[in-house]
């Protein structure tokens, strides 16, 4: 019960989580990427959407820190493990490579989509097509 009421918590304290381990280290862009969880997976009993937040670099693209809306530890490790250290400006391929042949839980089609998302949005800030972006907001 105590394990189940930890990985439940709410995403703002995800966001919040990321969000506070990098608050010493300025400037930094919160980044967030999203996907619909297919129906079978664990996650779907306390989320619907998959959410992977990261901080990065604004000079380099580097993915500074990561959370994720995945309900296990070791899940939420792999998704850090994975990202931590990436930069957003590299070519995608290697990392959706890594994914599709370590990750082989039943959520990977989500989590692809997420980090797609993530990628998406840097690209969008960077070419200044962002919709949300801090001089827009």
């Amino acid at each position: 019960m105590i394990a189940l009421f930890i990985y439940s918590l709410p995403l703002v304290s995800l966001v919040r989580s990321v969000y506070n381990r990098t608050m010493d280290v300025w400037p930094r862009y919160l980044l967030s990427g999203h996907a619909k969880l297919p129906q079978d997976a664990v996650a779907r009993s306390v989320y619907e959407i998959l959410t992977v937040v990261v901080t990065v670099d604004p000079e380099t693209g580097t993915i500074l820190d990561v959370g994720c809306s995945m309900v296990t530890r070791p899940a939420q490790e792999f998704v850090h493990h994975l990202l931590l250290g990436v930069s957003l400006d590299d070519p995608q391929q290697r990392v959706f490579d890594l994914l599709q042949k370590y990750y082989l839980g039943g959520s990977r089609k989500a989590l692809a989509a997420a980090i797609r998302d993530l990628y998406n949005s840097w690209a969008e800030l960077r070419t200044g097509t962002a919709q949300n972006t801090p001089s827009s907001a």
